[in-house]
């Protein structure tokens, strides 16, 4: 599923409109909390566990679907645990540690790509063997935007001219999107 979510700014003092548009690709609609980043940014996946239970710290298993092996950190006896890790993770993603003793297990993931998108699972196990499991998706972007000029005769003007067909319409469109990363 792509996602496309548009945010129009005028500009009326220059004559002219941004139209600032992200496209997200999904793969999963339901019940995971969605969370939405730009290519090149970092992103926090949020987690939390109850810590009015008095337990130790669980392990935490952060995961991705389409991955093999799944794994992308694993947070065992109070450290970082790498043998199981992914190797296209090993650098990229972090437990915000800080904030274990608040209950939160969300993992930050380094310098977002395409290929991140998807859908994650956190697993916290605790020693009793109780386990609980939140899942998130992870939809990722690009910024691009759209210039409409208003001016006559400067820049492009785009005229949504009643006379042209839609495919002449597309093209003209097609011209004036930059999209960047």
């Amino acid at each position: 599923m792509i996602c496309a979510y548009c945010l129009i700014k005028d500009f009326n003092d220059v004559g002219f409109s941004v139209c600032f548009v992200f496209i997200g690709f999904s793969s999963v609609s339901g019940p995971p909390e969605r969370v939405l980043a730009y290519v090149g940014e970092d992103v926090i996946l949020p987690c939390s566990f109850d810590i009015a239970s008095n337990r130790d710290d669980p392990t935490v298993e952060w995961s991705k679907e389409d991955l093999q092996p799944n794994v992308i950190f694993l947070y065992r006896d109070g450290c970082e645990t790498f043998e199981m890790k992914h190797p296209a993770y090993e650098y990229k993603t972090h437990l915000i540690m800080r904030e274990l003793k608040n209950g939160k297990c969300s993992l930050r993931i380094s310098n977002i790509q395409l290929s991140d998108a998807g859908t994650y699972q956190c697993m916290r196990i605790w020693k009793d063997g109780t386990q609980e499991v939140t899942k998130v998706e992870l939809v990722v972007g690009m910024s691009c935007f759209i210039v409409i000029s208003n001016l006559p005769n400067e820049g492009l003007n785009y005229d949504l001219n009643p006379h042209l067909n839609g495919l002449q319409s597309l093209f003209v469109l097609v011209i004036i999107i930059y999209c960047f990363h």
